[in-house]
């Protein structure tokens, strides 16, 4: 059996809770109520403010079911208070124009420099080490001059025969090392005063024994008696030694007037200075040297 809803009008299951069409509940007492009947028997119409008219809205099955707790309202504003509004987000803004970066600076060209030194340093070798030729060989149109002994020349011969004064520059190297005794036996007569210290001694005993050394290798080939005068040169310097070894003995202190070792060595180096003196002078006059005696030496 159909039933009319009466939300929508039409016809719908009464068998279902709401209408087919609309969705409206229906109620089943107000659907199959029976007509009512007045006091004199006669069947009198339904109020219709009892129930819904056909023409009246119905709330939709999605809205608030019967029952549900109403959702409240927003608490009205507490006196004394005051909304703000909230400023927008930074990153909503606009974005500001910033100048661009500066352009990044370029080092120094290293690479080109080094390239500049590599290539000075080459082309300085080059000029360096560049072949100039043989410049010493003769020019191939220079004629070689022919041998000729050395009486076709029609030059003099150099003499072979030595100046009385001999060989300057061997001449030269006795008269320094006789300056060199002169030193040393000015030193002694110091020595001697201060009362023939140990270390002043040795001092003059090392300078003598030098000078012996030098003595005996000098060379003399140039000069006149040139051996005889070697040998007396260093006679006269080991007679010297011998009589410093001699003060050594005594330090400190000087030996006596008397000492017979000291005597021996004075009488021979005297002797040995003499026969030097001899040979000597003549050559230095004749070299433009100082001459010596046997106080100077």
């Amino acid at each position: 059996m159909a039933m009319r809803c009466p939300a929508c009008g039409r016809e719908t299951t009464p068998a279902l809770s709401r209408c087919t069409h609309c969705g409206a509940p229906l109620d089943d007492a107000t659907s199959h109520d029976p007509p009512a009947w007045g006091a004199d028997g006669a069947m009198t119409a339904r109020d219709p403010g009892s129930g819904p008219r056909p023409w009246e809205p119905v709330a939709p099955p999605w809205g608030a079911a019967p029952g549900s707790v109403p959702v409240p309202d927003a608490p009205p504003e507490t006196p004394g208070e005051r909304t703000m509004s909230l400023s927008q987000e930074p990153w909503n803004d606009p974005p500001i124009w910033q100048p661009p970066p500066p352009p990044a600076r370029r080092g120094p060209p290293y690479l080109l420099i080094a390239a500049g030194v590599a290539f000075l340093t080459v082309v300085a070798l080059l000029i360096v080490f560049w072949p100039a030729g043989d410049r010493s060989a003769p020019s191939p149109g220079a004629a070689s001059a022919p041998a000729t002994s050395p009486g076709e020349s029609g030059e003099p011969e150099p003499s072979t025969e030595e100046s009385p004064g001999g060989d300057a520059a061997q001449a030269r190297a006795v008269d320094a090392l006789l300056t060199e005794m002169a030193t040393t036996r000015a030193d002694l007569g110091g020595v001697v005063q201060r009362g023939c210290l140990p270390g002043e001694l040795r001092d003059i005993r090392s300078a003598r024994q030098e000078q012996l050394g030098r003595a005996q290798s000098l060379e003399v080939s140039g000069l006149p008696e040139g051996t005889a005068l070697r040998e007396a040169l260093t006679s006269a310097l080991q007679a010297s030694v011998d009589s410093n070894d001699r003060y050594l003995t005594y330090a400190p202190g000087c030996p006596s007037d008397g000492d017979s070792v000291i005597a021996s060595a004075n009488d021979r180096a005297s002797a040995a200075k003499r026969t030097f003196l001899g040979l000597w002078n003549p050559i230095a006059q004749e070299q433009g040297l100082t001459t010596r005696s046997e106080a100077t030496i």
